[in-house]
């Protein structure tokens, strides 16, 4: 007997020393790390945790998290600046377009008698405009009726 558990040990020690693989888990799960140290043996947070490290070294951790913090807020602030520089780029590129295609326009004068004999599918291609108080003429929404009858009516063709 003592003569066999003289040879397992060999055969281990030759094992090891060749680093021979284990070879294909049977379960066919070969992205499984064998363990290597037990479960009960490593190190858990305990009551006096806070004592392993020294008092320097945790000031050392918590700067670091503070500055990691500081980078990561400024690189939010610039993603939301470039959003917002992005919003209003789009804006003006669309009040420019509105402005262009109010400028290219043809428009003719509507009588409101006119406009209540029009079908629907014709109202819907009638624009109203007013001038504002800088003296700019705009689009207005022909169903707000805060507009006087003497403005006039333009219609796209």
């Amino acid at each position: 007997m003592e003569q066999m558990d003289g040879d397992t040990t060999e055969n281990n020690n030759i094992r090891e020393a060749v680093n021979i693989p284990d070879g294909r888990p049977k379960s066919g799960r070969v992205w499984k790390v064998k363990k290597t140290v037990r479960t009960s043996a490593h190190c858990r947070k305990g009551v006096l945790s806070h004592l392993a490290k020294t008092f320097d070294e945790r000031q050392a951790i918590r700067q670091k998290l503070a500055l990691v913090k500081e980078v990561e807020k400024e690189m939010l602030e610039n993603r939301k600046e470039r959003k917002r520089e992005i919003r209003q780029r789009t804006a003006d590129k669309h009040k420019r377009r509105m402005e262009n295609e109010y400028k290219n326009s043809e428009y003719q004068v509507l009588r409101p008698e006119k406009l209540k004999t029009m079908s629907k599918k014709q109202l819907r291609a009638v624009r109203k405009t007013s001038m504002n108080q800088n003296g700019q003429i705009e689009l207005v929404n022909p169903w707000s009726g805060r507009a006087s009858a003497s403005d006039s009516k333009k219609q796209r063709k």
